[in-house]
This record gives structure tokens, C-alpha cells and sequence, in this order.
């Protein structure tokens, strides 16, 4: 019994050991491509920085939308609002992440079953002068675990890990990302391209 004892003592040590600590991303808005049709074209003045509850929020603006964007572990989290006067709609299936090796991944957004992410999606209506607020999730990163205690998960964005070092070696750091947001005014679509630069991992 002691032997059992002593080697079961011995797994829980070691699996604690390896367990992964709490990992934060600061996701920076760098760089804007615009609708070539934009009365208002992009420059580094239009996106501001502003910091709720620990949480660093970048926000870019233009005539037509004003879009705050935060990342969390495995999603991006934005508040869009239409200044125009017309509705604009936002189509989902033609949303698009690409991650930092230069991949573009199709998107799921808030509402939408983890088992349904590659299924059509219906677009988004924001009503003239009203703001969404909505998420983005990579679809490429859903994926099922089997067993009695399996189910749907999304992993994150830029990995979990161990200690800060581990992060700060995993060369995403510096790393770029790009959102591509299609919104659609009177049947004409402007496609509107986020560029992030992952600034930091905070492993606590």
C-alpha cells in the first residue's frame, strides 16, 4: 500500500507541476485598411487607446463606423456602431482571421453553436445610429474531446502557458494578425481589414 501511495503522491506532483497558469494577451490595433471608396482614409490618429478594469481597448473610427476591439483568451470581443443613416448588414460567412503564420480561418460569432461552426450563418442587421456588440471566434480552433468529461472547447488565441518565460519564448510576441469585417451599405460592400500586432502574453 505504501508503495501505491507513494507513487500516486508522486503523479499529482508532477502533473501540478506542468499545469498551465492564467495567460492574458494585450491584441494591439495597429493599422487600418479602409474601403478604397472611404471619404476618410486611415491614419494612425484614428485609433485610440483606452484601459476598463485592467483591460486595454483599442478603437478606430471613421465616417460610416466607430468599432472598439479587446481580445480575450480565445475570442475578440468588439462594439461596433453605424453612424450611418442607412442599416448596414455584417456577413458573417465572409468574416475572416488570419493568424500569425498568414492562414485565413472563417469565423464564428456570438450565438452560433460550437457544433455548428461550419454551417451557414445569417448576417447581422445594425440599424441606423445603434451599436452591436458580438465576437469573433476562429473556427479552425473548435474542437471536440471524447469521453465522459469531453465535449466542445476552443483553445486560445496565442497557446497557454507554464511560467512567463514560456511565453516570452514562444515567439508570438511581435507576431501580426489581421480581422477582415465586411459591412454592406445599400447593397455595396466595404471591406474594412483590423491588423493587430500581438504586444504582450501576461502569465500570472
Amino acid at each position: 500500500m505504501k508503495k501505491i501511495y507513494f507513487l500516486l503522491a508522486g503523479t499529482l506532483l508532477l502533473s501540478s507541476c506542468f499545469s498551465f497558469k492564467m495567460t492574458t494577451y494585450d491584441v494591439g490595433l495597429t493599422n487600418v485598411d479602409v474601403p478604397k471608396n472611404a471619404k476618410q482614409q486611415f491614419s494612425e490618429s484614428m485609433v485610440k487607446t483606452t484601459t476598463e478594469d485592467g483591460v486595454t481597448k483599442y478603437s478606430f473610427e471613421d465616417e460610416m463606423i466607430a468599432v472598439t476591439w479587446f481580445a480575450t483568451t480565445s475570442q475578440f470581443n468588439f462594439i461596433l456602431r453605424n453612424k450611418t443613416n442607412h442599416s448596414i448588414k455584417i456577413p458573417w460567412d465572409e468574416v475572416a482571421y488570419i493568424n500569425p503564420s498568414g492562414e485565413s480561418m472563417r469565423c464564428i460569432h456570438s450565438g452560433i453553436k460550437l457544433i455548428d461552426r461550419n454551417s451557414a450563418q445569417a448576417p447581422t442587421i445594425v440599424a441606423k445610429n445603434s451599436t452591436l456588440s458580438d465576437i469573433l471566434v476562429p473556427a479552425d480552433h473548435i474542437y471536440y474531446i471524447s469521453g465522459k468529461y469531453g465535449g466542445w472547447e476552443t483553445k486560445s488565441l496565442f497557446g497557454e502557458y507554464t511560467s512567463q518565460e514560456a511565453a516570452n519564448q514562444s515567439g508570438l510576441i511581435g507576431t501580426k494578425v489581421s480581422v477582415l469585417l465586411p459591412i454592406m451599405i445599400e447593397n455595396v460592400t466595404n471591406e474594412y481589414t483590423f491588423q493587430f500586432e500581438v504586444k504582450d502574453i501576461i502569465v500570472k
